[in-house]
Parts: C-alpha cells; structure tokens; sequence
C-alpha cells in the first residue's frame, strides 16, 4: 500500500501558494477517515478537509488553486515531537555536537531553538517519517531554560522557529531515597544517612521555592517602578515573567511519583500554571493530574516496568488510564522512539 510522506502539510508546503489535494485516503485523527478526501491550502495553512464523495458540502476552490492528484496515496497529519533533543544533539560521543544544556543550575533565560542545527542529518530523518514541528528542550540543570516550537521547513535556525517562547523547564529534585547500609555501600564515603538524604532533598526543593519566590518579587517591583525612573532589568528575572504572570506555562520534567505529588502540591500551592513532562509514574496518581487539570507529556511508552509487580505492558497502558480519568496526553519523542 502507497503511503505519502507529506506529513503535515502545513510544514512542506508553507508558502504562499494555494494548493488543492485531491484523491488520497485523508486521515483526519481527529475525526473520521475518508476514502476520498481533498485537502485545501492556502498560505502554508489547512483551510478545509472535504470529502470528495459528496461535493455538495465542499466550499468554493479558489481559481488560482493548483491540483495535485494523490490517487492511491494516503494522507495523514504531520507528528509534533515534544520535549526531544532533536537539533541540539547529533552525535553523542562527540561533545563538540551536543547542545542541549547549559552551565549552571538556573538558567531560565536560556533560549533552546537558538541552539537549533538547521544542517543536522536528523532533521530529515524526522521530516521523512512525519515530524512536522519539534520542540527542542533544554536540560541538565534544575531550571534548564525555554524552548520554543521548530518547524521541519526552512534553510535558517531563523525561518524555522515557528513559535518562541512556549515553555519553561524545571526538573524537579529527585525524592527517592537510598536505604542500602553502609556496610554494603559501593563507596562508604559518598554514603549518606536517610535523614541527611532528606534534608538534602529539602534544600533542593527550598531553592526552587526560593528562586522563583525572588523571580515574583522581582515581577512585582518592577510593576510597580516608576515609568520616569530607570529599572535595572536582570535577564534571568526577565525570562521568568511570563511565568510567573502566569502567562506561559511551566514545564516540571518528573518521573518518580512522589516527585509528580510534590510538584503538583507545590504548583497548586503557588497557583502555577504546570505541564507535567516525563511522566514515568504519572498512571498511578492519575485522579491527582485530573482534579487539577495538569495536562501530561508522556515519555515512556516503551520503557520497561520498574516494579516486579508491574505488568509487563504496564507503561504501554499508562496514557490510556490517564485519558479514563479525564488528563489530556500526548506523547514525548524519548531517544527511545
């Protein structure tokens, strides 16, 4: 069976031409799938989906549309990669390659799509197999930085950002702890206690807290600084306004689900606006994510149980116990994928 790799049409064909798609088997996803479906562009963007077989319902096609006949060919929507390396990474044994983190442990004015390689040998990879857009995300460190939204379509780091600016990504301290002994520690002096364990973990949280704390103060005085007198501005206080406004949502990377409970605590408490990223333990607390309706990215579709009580498929069916109890998902592009 023929299948056609323009997936997402918006991203291949995004130019100011009006483009009329005839003949292909349209899957819609969102809706049912039509034997014979003809898919209007104009300027880069979807304007209709009709069904060929009834005419009547279909709107006037521009004069100017230029027909493309997809007969025996199917057509489906293009993929959006989430929280993925892609165009920050090339080759991992090589350090000169790898892009995706930046010094230091807080740094929210990091920008992750300026970093893009718009030459990287992945990207056409992707491209060809139905990634569309793709959002390189920003890691190692507790606030990585923002990413923002690629597209698949373009020669410069420049005409390819299709949006800046749509998320913040803050990786949650670990909250396991580790009971070995001792006398059985690899290394007895990196050994730790349980209680120095947790107070370690406690100060890791106390300086998110505190950190996005003296981001709102400094929010806050500068709203109410005089317009006649100069504000000294702060880079990283300026990346973190639209977040702590509330204007841009928080991306919190945790896996572990007393890291997913704590982070959520924490984001109600503080009424942040939270994705949850990462999402390993997510189905077990999936009552929590839907009263407070905090949408998840799921990464671990094919990642092995990590209990012996687990099912073997049991993150395989995570997303769906999450769907049931009414949490919107969508999947993560891991390095597994």
């Amino acid at each position: 069976m023929a299948t056609l790799a323009i997936l997402l049409l918006i991203c291949s064909l995004a130019s100011a031409e009006t483009l009329l798609l005839t003949g292909a088997t349209v899957h819609t996803v969102s809706g049912a799938t039509m034997a014979q479906g003809d898919v209007l562009i104009q300027d880069g963007k979807i304007k209709g989906i009709y069904d060929a077989s009834q005419p009547t319902t279909r709107a006037p096609i521009p004069a100017d549309a230029k027909k493309i006949d997809l007969k025996g060919q199917h057509l489906y929507p293009g993929m959006i990669a989430l929280d993925t390396d892609m165009g920050l990474n090339e080759i991992g044994a090589i350090r000169a390659t790898r892009d995706g983190g930046e010094v230091g442990e807080y740094t929210p004015e990091v920008q992750s799509w300026l970093a893009v390689n718009p030459d990287s040998e992945l990207l056409p990879v992707a491209r060809a197999n139905g990634v569309a857009y793709f959002e390189p995300t920003p890691r190692g460190a507790v606030v990585a930085g923002q990413s923002g939204l690629v597209a698949l379509d373009g020669w410069t780091t420049e005409q390819m950002v299709y949006k800046r600016q749509i998320g913040l990504h803050v990786y949650w301290p670990a909250m396991q702890l580790d009971t070995t002994p001792k006398e059985r520690a690899k290394d007895k002096e990196k050994w730790k206690s349980l209680d120095e364990q947790a107070k370690e973990r406690r100060e890791k949280i106390k300086a998110l807290e505190d950190f996005f704390e003296e981001a709102a103060a400094y929010a806050k005085a500068k709203g109410s600084a005089e317009k006649t007198k100069p504000f000294q501005l702060v880079p990283a206080w300026e990346a973190m306004l639209p977040y702590v406004n509330g204007d841009l949502p928080i991306v919190i990377h945790a896996d572990e689900k007393r890291q997913i409970q704590s982070a959520v605590k924490w984001a109600v408490t503080n009424h942040r606006k939270i994705i949850l990223a990462g999402a390993l333990d997510a189905w077990r607390a999936p009552e929590l994510l839907a009263t407070n309706q905090i949408p998840v990215i799921y990464r671990h579709v094919f990642t092995q149980p990590t209990r012996d009580s687990d099912a073997y498929d049991a993150q395989f069916h995570g997303p769906e116990v999450l769907r049931k109890a009414g949490v919107k998902v969508v999947f993560g592009l891991s390095s597994r994928s």
